[in-house]
């Protein structure tokens, strides 16, 4: 550093006028320089130093174009919520498809049971079983039985008895919840519409159109719990319905399994 202060010494006496000037800015230039290597020995110096630098340089590439820069940030947030299992970029090329694919069917298909319990003079208890598949990881769609208990203190008569076949259909709007419709066919008691004390009814098949909601949540490790809340939109006068309102609210439990993977033993 001394060597260079009397070159430049030098060279300034025999620079003059407009040429001093410019070597001026050489001249700073160096001093910094010389501040740099006199804190060579500071980490902490050399790194502020570098900070302040690195300021210096930083170039803003998003000037002028900041709506821009906030509504990609707005739907990369939307992207996040809606596909909280993607980790990186890639990840959205296997969203593309149908997640269920190349999955063991056993993997795909979801048994479970629903209760209902209503109140006509006694208890009415609906058993309803049922095997769904899973189509898509949203969408399942499947078929159940459905037969009802009744529980009276005096006697029990083929009247109160309901029984038949069930499908359905659910489309997941979110984690927990989804929509949910059902068409059944039940065998059920059918009372006179006619005012003649002869007539006193009989068994028919009896349709039923439900749609509704059904909320999801964990019940144990093996098990998953959901309730369902169903508006029944057939025999809008009761002159059949074997329910006791058109408000049907169910209580079910599914039980997903897994493919069992083989351990190799030495």
């Amino acid at each position: 550093v001394k060597l260079l202060n009397k070159t430049l010494e030098n060279k300034a006496m025999q620079m003059g006028g407009a040429d001093v000037k410019q070597f001026q800015g050489g001249t700073n230039q160096l001093d910094q320089y010389k501040g740099m290597v006199g804190k060579g020995n500071d980490p902490e110096a050399m790194k502020k130093l570098a900070i302040q630098e690195v300021q210096k340089e930083a170039v803003n590439h998003f000037a002028g174009k900041e709506k821009e820069l906030q509504m990609a940030m707005s739907q990369i947030s939307k992207l996040k919520q809606k596909y909280s299992s993607v980790s990186s970029l890639k990840d959205l090329k296997k969203l593309s498809r149908n997640q269920m694919h190349g999955k063991p069917v056993i993997e795909r298909i979801v048994p479970g049971i629903n209760f209902q319990v209503q109140i006509r003079n006694h208890f009415l208890i609906d058993l309803n079983q049922q095997v769904g598949y899973r189509i898509t990881k949203r969408f399942m769609a499947g078929t159940g039985w459905n037969e009802r208990i009744t529980i009276q203190h005096h006697h029990f008569t083929r009247n109160d008895r309901i029984y038949g076949p069930r499908t359905f259909a659910e489309f997941k709007i979110t984690q927990n919840f989804a929509i949910r419709g059902e068409v059944e066919k039940m065998n059920a008691y059918v009372p006179s519409i006619l005012a003649s004390p002869n007539d006193e009814g009989g068994r028919q098949w009896v349709w039923g159109v439900f749609l509704g909601i059904k909320k999801d949540y964990k019940f144990s490790k093996y098990i998953r719990g959901n309730v369902q809340t169903m508006y029944n939109f057939t025999d809008r006068f009761y002159k059949t319905s074997p329910y006791a309102d058109r408000i049907n609210v169910r209580i079910g439990f599914e039980f997903p399994m897994k493919k069992k993977v083989k351990t190799e033993t030495k």
